[in-house]
């Protein structure tokens, strides 16, 4: 029994090591390899703790004094749900002391090192999260009340999400705080806030000091209260940056936000000034003394910085932000009252165009109520230069010389024009300007117009020019005809651009680059176009016609005057100018209003060279006529002696104008071109189809090409029997009927034509008596080839001789009945019809053909026929399958037999080269040859002896009788070998080379091809024994290393409980055994 105690004990202290293997790998593995919490994952881990670590230096016996250096220094290692995500970092830099935060959470282990580099990021996130930082001024509320390890673990994990995407649950609230938070007055780019003052009107810049001497009166729009004010400055800075100002006492500040409309008042407390608002001061009237807003404090920024380690291999990069503290300051002084002086300036324009207008003299009185009496003092004059804008010329005040007058005093002043430009009408309107303490105020006919707190006002005024309607017309005409157009050409269409300019200008290089006004002008089908009713002012107009109309040219232009007809000289580049000029109360043109503008027609020429088709050989004197597109004129032209026509050379003119050489012979239009029929192209050549041609180009010549005469159409014809369609009549009949089928080549489709034949006799060559005879048929073509039956039928009586020939005539009805083709020949057999003869009687001969041995019928052996008289051969033909062939319709007589070609494989007799034969008077018993061939290959079939598959590579040789080698021969991928041309005869075979892996056979094969035929079918077979191989002994296996499964955590594991479990098997086994044997 105490051996059973001792080994349960046993077994529950090896059970208790089994669970503590498990328990430590599961820690382990939880402890390398944290788990990231996504965004996805709602659950919360506050278990946040930090510990002691020996990491801080960086090797074993070094310090750092940070005092001397820049450099990292690390600390206690920060723990989430018992894992490590950082450590508490600690950066010097310019021996200042900042808190820093690991970049990345899966490389918390960042060693202490004096070897740092340091970068500047700007990324705007980045900065927030450094400004609503732990330890900052405006650090979140939630970090109050949270451990420091709680802040670094939020602080760490937020920078990781915002540059890694990194999320965790417990940054949730900081991190939505930074995104959404948005303070306007917090600067993020950088250490200081780059501010200037400037003056809102000049752009004078005034530093950090603003001395505010010069001062205007103010006027509360909502209460009506009267101050002093500054001038408006502006806070020249970026949108984000800007100052903070405590109001002076005694003192508003007044601020126009950027965009807004209104100043926003501040009275007292600290006020902030952004980049672009626009601000001034106010005080009360009785306000005296200085009043100073002294160190107005720049808003913060913020820099963050990453620190990267360059001691050693691993990213040692940290993050870490730094607060900028206060930026500029700003002094504001009132030194007391000055004088209030106002200013006035002046701008003249067209009224239409909106140009500056120069030479308008204004007149300023200044006006005292005496009474019921105003008296006026001219105080000022303004004369405007050639942009509009007013020159003081004389001035009472302040000003002279410039653009403005200065200086003026509080009062009531008149301005109204005293001299408008020339060509403007002046304009009556008469303006008030009033200066006082609240501004200045300008009206014009008693209408208020503008107002200034600035004690600067502008007058906008316009004069406008002296105008008046303008009637043009412009009429078209052909220069050459002087009035109406010639050809295809019209006078519609024609484009004319009409341009007005507001000044006078004497010349087209005078122009500006662009008009004041512009007008497009299409002429009618009169040829008419122009302006009506159009009202313009005193200036310059000009007339360019820029598309000529449809058949004539732009070049040389001719501009008339309609009034007399005379040619005005004055016209430039084809530009007619005109001025328009005051007459009284409105405007006239000098030139007159009306304009003849005329164009010369477009003219040129052609030409083309006539020739063969066949032959390209040149045709002379074809004569053509040239007609216009209407027919009112024409001209009929004559190739020379090397068949070319040019117009350019000839006497002909088409059109009204009088005829000039220098130019082409016909005017712009379509015409017709025609070739007439004369002595050299009648009966020779086809006309061609009229051909239509273009002139549309001024001075050319337009070349046609060669035109090409095609021969008169070709016929042939074959006459036969009606009946049987055969070339024989039979001359017992009593009438004969003859068809004569004619095929005609090369018509002209369309034409008219008419076949004419006739009946010969062959021996005389004259026409048969007989009316019947001759025949006609008329057809139009349809195509360029046709056939036509011409049938002919008279008495048997007619015939002379043995043979009738048919003529045939074709002639174009189109060309006035020119005979065009004939088909006149008495000996040509096609047109030749013959009297039937006796049948004569024909014979044959048939050929069989066999194998020599097998005597087998053979197909496919070539015989020719020849005549023993004169060797002529006459037929060819190969034998059946059955071996036979027939030779039919042959004369009786001599003849003989070649066999041209045997049969695949076969080998003709020696003895058989030419065979005789005879065709006897009668037919009933043909000649019949009998032809044998004797087969000349033998065949071999190499196989393998045991599977019978057949071998490639065999190589054998044949020896005739007297051992002599004839042939060799190698057997192919079917095993089949072939020796090719043997004759009868005995012949051994022997193997010379065996296929590869085989024993070459020894043994040499006889066979007589007088006997046996060795063919592909059966063949002769040669079997081989495959080379017996001697096998090696084998190569022990080399056993593996065995798996010890040291470097698994895991396999360690597995293998102690499995010991575990033979161990207790082992344990009770023998406990059983023990209690048997108690038993």
């Amino acid at each position: 029994m105490k051996r059973l105690y001792v080994y349960k004990i046993l077994l529950a202290v090896l059970l208790a090591v089994c669970v503590a293997g498990v328990v430590f790998y599961h820690r382990f593995s939880t402890r390398s390899s944290a788990d990231e919490l996504y965004a996805g994952e709602k659950s919360r881990h506050t278990d946040v703790m930090a510990t002691s670590t020996d990491g801080i230096a960086a090797m074993a016996g070094y310090e750092i004094s940070y005092e001397d250096v820049d450099c990292i220094l690390s600390g206690d290692v920060v723990f989430y749900n018992g894992m490590p995500y950082t450590r508490h970092y600690t950066v010097h830099k310019d021996g200042v002391e900042y808190r820093a935060y690991c970049g990345d959470h899966k490389k918390y282990e960042v060693k202490s090192t004096d070897k740092v580099a340091f970068s500047v990021t700007n990324d705007r996130l980045l900065q927030k999260a450094f400004l609503y930082g732990p330890g900052s001024e405006y650090a979140w509320s939630g970090f109050k009340g949270v451990s420091a390890d709680h802040r670094q673990l939020i602080m760490t994990l937020t920078l990781n999400y915002i540059r890694h995407g990194q999320y965790f649950d417990v940054i949730d609230e900081f991190y939505k705080y930074i995104s959404e938070t948005k303070r306007d007055e917090i600067v993020l780019q950088g250490d200081q806030a780059d501010i200037e003052i400037i003056d809102d009107g000049s752009k004078e810049n005034y530093g950090n000091y603003v001395s505010l001497k010069d001062y205007t009166g103010y006027v509360d729009k909502k209460t009506g209260e009267k101050r002093r004010r500054t001038r408006i400055m502006r806070c020249k800075a970026d949108a984000e940056n800007g100052v903070r100002i405590s109001v002076p006492a005694d003192t508003w500040l007044h601020i126009r936000k950027s965009g807004e409309k209104e100043f926003t008042i501040h009275k007292t407390g600290k006020v902030t000034i952004m980049g672009g608002d626009r601000f001034f001061f106010s005080a009360e009237k009785a306000h005296k003394g200085t009043g100073t807003v002294k160190s107005g404090k720049g808003i913060p920024g913020v820099t963050v910085y990453t620190v990267d380690s360059t001691q050693v291999d691993d990213d040692q990069q940290l993050l870490f932000g730094t607060v900028a503290s206060s930026s500029i300051s700003m002094d504001i002084e009132w030194t007391g009252e000055k004088p209030v002086l106002g200013k006035f300036s002046l701008h003249k324009t067209d009224r239409d165009s909106g140009a500056g207008v120069g030479e308008a003299l204004y007149n300023i009185e200044m006006e005292v109520k005496n009474g019921t009496q105003s008296l006026r003092t001219l105080v000022a004059q303004i004369e405007t230069d050639e942009n509009g804008h007013g020159i003081v010329v004389m001035s009472e005040y302040g000003g002279l010389g410039t653009y403005e007058i200065t200086d003026m005093p509080f009062g009531t002043y008149r301005i109204y024009e005293e001299r408008a430009p020339y060509n403007y009408e002046r304009n009556s309107a008469v303006a008030q300007l009033v200066i006082n303490e609240e501004g200045e105020f300008l009206s014009v006919d008693g209408k208020e117009v503008r107002t200034s707190t600035e004690l600067e006002i502008s007058w906008e005024t316009w004069d406008k020019v002296i105008s008046g309607k303008i009637d043009l017309s412009i009429y078209k005409q052909d220069v050459e005809t002087g009035d109406k157009s010639q050809g295809d050409a019209v006078l519609s269409g024609a484009e004319f651009t009409v341009n007005y300019y507001r000044n006078f200008y004497n010349s087209v290089d005078e122009l500006p680059e662009k008009p004041d006004q512009s007008w497009t002008l299409k002429t009618d089908d009169s040829g008419k176009c122009g302006l009506e009713d159009v009202v313009l002012q005193t200036g310059t107009i000009t007339v360019q016609e820029t598309k000529a109309p449809k058949g004539y040219t732009l070049e040389n232009s001719i501009f008339k005057s309609a009034k007399d007809g005379n040619i005005i000289k004055d016209s430039s580049d084809g530009i007619y100018l005109d001025r328009i000029e005051q007459d009284g109360d409105t405007v006239r043109l000098v030139n007159g209003y009306e304009l003849v503008v005329g164009n010369h027609v477009v003219r040129g020429d052609f030409k083309f060279k006539k020739v063969d088709a066949e032959d390209g050989t040149a045709i002379a004197n074809v004569r053509f006529l040239v007609e216009n597109s209407d027919g009112t004129q024409s001209a009929e032209i004559t190739t020379d002696a090397n068949g070319e026509y040019s117009s350019s050379a000839d006497d002909i003119w088409f059109g009204d104008g009088k005829p000039d050489k220098t130019k082409g012979s016909l005017p712009y239009g379509e015409y017709t071109l025609t070739e007439l029929r004369c002595d050299a192209n009648k009966g020779k050549y086809k006309s061609i189809a009229p051909i239509k041609f273009k002139i549309d180009s001024d001075e050319c010549v337009l070349d046609l090409g060669d035109i090409v005469d095609e021969r008169m159409p070709e016929i042939e014809s074959v006459a036969k029997n009606s009946e049987d369609g055969s070339k024989f009549i039979d001359p017992d009949a009593e009438t004969v009927d003859i068809t004569d089928t004619v095929s005609m080549k090369g018509l002209d489709i369309g034409h008219r034509y008419k076949l004419s034949g006739s009946v010969v006799s062959q021996e005389s060559g004259r026409p048969l008596g007989a009316d019947e005879s001759t025949s006609e048929k008329c057809f139009t073509a349809d195509a360029e080839e046709m056939t036509v039956d011409v049938n002919f039928r008279f008495s048997t009586d007619s015939i002379s001789g043995s043979a009738l020939v048919c003529y045939e005539v074709l002639t174009d009805e189109d060309y006035e009945g020119e005979v065009v083709a004939s088909h006149e020949d008495v000996n040509l057999a096609s047109q030749t019809v013959y009297t039937k003869e006796k049948e004569k009687i024909r014979g044959s001969i048939s050929v069989h053909k066999t194998d020599d041995i097998l005597e087998t019928p053979l197909a496919d052996a070539e015989f020719t026929l020849y005549r023993a008289s004169d060797h002529e051969k006459l037929m060819t033909k190969k034998t059946d399958k059955a071996g036979s062939v027939e030779f039919t319709g042959l004369e009786p007589g001599e003849y003989y037999i070649k066999e041209t070609r045997t049969p695949k494989g076969y080998i003709a007799d020696p003895g058989v080269n030419s065979i005789p034969v005879s065709v006897p008077e009668s037919a009933d018993e043909p000649p019949v040859i009998n032809v044998k061939n004797h087969y000349g290959m033998v065949h071999i079939l190499k196989t393998d002896q045991e599977d019978g598959s057949p071998l490639a590579g065999a190589v054998f040789g044949i020896y005739d009788d007297r051992g002599a080698l004839i042939a060799k021969a190698e057997s192919e991928e079917n095993g089949q070998a072939v020796f090719y041309g043997l004759s009868r005869g005995t012949y051994s075979i022997e193997e010379l080379a065996a296929p590869e892996g085989y024993e070459k056979t020894d043994k040499k094969i006889q066979i007589d091809t007088s006997k046996s035929e060795y063919t592909m079918d059966d063949p002769v077979i040669i079997t081989n024994q495959k080379i017996k191989e001697h096998p090696s002994p084998d190569t022990p296996n080399t056993p593996d290393t065995p798996d010890t499964g040291d470097r698994d955590p895991v396999s360690k594991v597995i293998l102690l409980m499995c010991f575990a479990v033979v161990s207790v098997a082992g344990i009770v086994f023998y406990r059983k055994k023990f209690t048997g044997e108690s038993k």
